[in-house]
């Protein structure tokens, strides 16, 4: 502890001593010119400090006045000019895609999801195969169909049909296995 207590007085020594060294006398400052007409602090403190007394303190030279800031003159805006109205667009016929979800195989009953022609997700339980799900006008990004087996045996087939032609076929076989399709069609 002793020696702990030392060591923290020649560090608070040493501190102070390289305060004083950095900050240097009061009558000596290092860091600015003498004042206009002297060469040397000491020539101005010599002077400053004669037995008449202080010197007066110099005035600075009036700092020059900066000229007004003056705005741009811009011309006066031109007028917009009349808008024709934009040709009617001739409605642009969609090209529907025809989509037909089927479901085959040996397995009685089987349980279906399935994309519908408007991107949502339909669920169905117990569906009798083989079955179909036909959509004339599918609006829609992705085709995606998964028949689950509800038995103990057998085998699901699910096929999409693409405007008429088989595109996507998988199959499985086993108990509650299921078989999955899916297409993106852009």
């Amino acid at each position: 502890m002793k020696r702990f207590s030392v060591l923290i007085i020649i560090c608070v020594l040493l501190v102070g001593v390289f305060a004083l060294c950095a900050c240097g006398s009061p009558s000596e400052p290092k860091s600015h010119l003498p004042p206009e007409g002297y060469s040397s602090w000491d020539e101005y403190y010599e002077e400053y400090y004669k037995e008449d007394g202080p010197l007066p303190t110099p005035t600075p030279p009036p700092s020059p006045t900066p000229e007004p800031i003056t705005e741009p003159t811009l011309p006066p805006p031109e007028p917009e000019p009349e808008l024709e109205p934009e040709p009617e667009e001739e409605e642009e016929e969609w090209l529907y895609d025809s989509i037909i979800y089927k479901i085959t195989g040996t397995a009685d009953r089987v349980n279906v999801t399935l994309f519908n022609d408007e991107g949502g997700i339909e669920q169905y339980s117990n569906v009798s195969i083989p079955h179909e799900y036909e959509y004339d006008r599918f609006d829609n990004w992705y085709a995606s169909i998964l028949a689950q087996n509800q038995g103990e045996s057998g085998s699901v087939i699910v096929t999409i049909y693409l405007n008429g032609k088989a595109v996507k076929t998988s199959k499985s076989t086993g108990a509650y296995v299921i078989a999955e399709a899916s297409l993106s069609l852009y």
